[in-house]
């Protein structure tokens, strides 16, 4: 009986111990931060991407016009994230600023040539399609390198 007395001891006193670790947890995750903001963005832009590159992978030169479309749209939002990004970047610490700063000018000159490669799209023609499309895959995984890069100088980055 005194070893079933423990035993139930031990099991509220595991129990109490988890619902405080949760409620601390809970607690601790409302705050919101550059980082927080980006790390969440980050998980919607990762999956964005996804979609985006298998759009692309797939395309062909019958397809190109909603390819144009597609990749417009996902562009424009990768542009607006930047934008959003750099009003941020202010928030990081002074030692962290310049790796955001550079990583944003490496994320906005990775848009700059998707919008080209893009521009091209319209111009194609069935025996230069692949050397366009493949040229777009390119540029579109600079931007997402880019952005990663972008994503991960905030990450490490302390706030002021």
């Amino acid at each position: 009986m005194n070893t079933n007395l423990h035993t139930r001891i031990i099991r509220l006193a595991l129990m109490l111990a988890t619902g405080l670790a949760v409620l601390s947890w809970a607690g601790c995750s409302k705050k919101t931060t550059a980082t927080q903001d980006m790390q969440d963005a980050a998980s919607k832009m990762g999956s964005a991407f996804s979609k985006t590159w298998d759009n692309i992978k797939t395309a062909t030169f019958d397809s190109r016009a909603a390819l144009t479309d597609t990749l417009g749209k996902a562009v424009d939002s990768l542009s607006a994230k930047s934008s959003e990004l750099g009003s941020k970047i202010s928030t990081l610490s002074d030692d962290a600023r310049p790796t955001a700063q550079a990583a944003l000018a490496d994320l906005n000159n990775a848009i700059s040539d998707l919008k080209g490669k893009l521009g091209g799209v319209s111009g194609a023609t069935s025996g230069t399609w692949d050397e366009i499309k493949s040229g777009l895959m390119s540029a579109y995984k600079k931007a997402q390198e880019a952005y990663a890069k972008l994503q991960a100088s905030f990450a490490s980055a302390p706030s002021k």
